[in-house]
């Protein structure tokens, strides 16, 4: 196991995609209509560590501690938050029309079932997402099907940062957010079930094995494009002080039946990610907005 100490990349990919947890605290009463609100910014500091494979399917790891200031902003057609800087195009009590991001860390020349091959450069996606909220918008309480679909690129980091395209990623997941776990409001749980498709474009940056590089235990192979794979992660977050927090992640991914699954550069059919933070808030706005759309 590896452990490396924050580097940028790491903190972009991190601060814009893989940390979805319910961050900060509430601060201040709800006012006299009853409506729970939360403030326009808060300004934060995290301390994070992640454990993660190199891939889904791969069977190396990597450990990452990372420093990240950050930045929450809830306005009502860019939102800036734990999922990333967001477009809102449109919003109701049941839809929501917005932009969503992910991305994977890159491989180095230290993996094992990579030996001999190119780095992987880190990936960054961006693209559509239509989030439907069957009833509505609860107060502290969210359950919504979100369908997203982005286009993925891969940065050459720390180097010339140039970009390339690499195909399609689709997404199609299940989430509900509780903003009082057990009728308790210092404790914020999200659970995400969902399904990934990508194209072969996407499958191939991953786990095409060239015929340059062949070896007796890694036969050449080409991706095809279709299913990508099912994944459960849950966030959990205990809020301490009306500054200070703590968050735990984890995440488990399966890759049995995919477009990619029989890659010799596949190795396991389950990956496990883990996740633990320390959350200071030093600063936050007076100005409140209506929590029911803050997410």
């Amino acid at each position: 196991m590896k452990i490396r100490l924050s580097r940028p990349f790491v903190i972009a990919i991190f601060l814009f995609t893989l940390v979805s947890t319910a961050t900060a605290a509430e601060s201040s009463a709800p006012p006299a209509t009853g409506k729970k609100t939360v403030p326009l910014w808060e300004v934060q500091l995290f301390v994070a560590g992640f454990h993660l494979p190199h891939y889904r399917g791969s069977k190396e790891y990597e450990t990452y501690v990372v420093p990240v200031p950050y930045l929450e902003y809830r306005g009502d057609f860019l939102r800036i938050n734990k999922d990333g800087v967001k477009g809102i195009f449109f919003r109701s009590e049941y839809f929501e029309t917005d932009l969503s991001a992910y991305g994977n860390p890159p491989v180095g020349d230290g993996s094992d079932a990579r030996q001999g091959m190119e780095e992987l450069d880190p990936l960054v996606e961006l693209g559509p997402a239509l989030k439907w909220y069957p009833k509505g918008r609860l107060p502290g309480m969210r359950f919504y099907g979100k369908a997203a679909v982005r286009g993925v690129l891969s940065v050459d980091f720390p180097g010339s940062l140039k970009t390339d395209y690499q195909g399609i990623h689709g997404e199609i997941s299940l989430v509900y957010a509780d903003q009082a776990l057990w009728g308790r409001s210092h404790w914020h749980s999200k659970v995400t079930l969902g399904t990934d498709w990508t194209d072969r474009d996407y499958n191939a940056y991953l786990y095409d094995v060239p015929e340059r590089h062949v070896l007796p235990d890694r036969p050449a192979f080409r991706s095809g494009g279709g299913y990508g794979g099912v994944f459960l992660s849950g966030h959990l977050t205990r809020i301490l002080t009306d500054r200070f927090s703590v968050s735990g992640y984890a995440r488990w991914e399966n890759c049995t039946g995919t477009a990619f699954k029989d890659s010799p550069l596949v190795e396991t059919d389950n990956n496990f990610s883990l996740g633990a933070m320390v959350i200071w808030t030093p600063l936050r706005s007076k100005k409140q907005v209506d929590e029911l759309y803050s997410e």
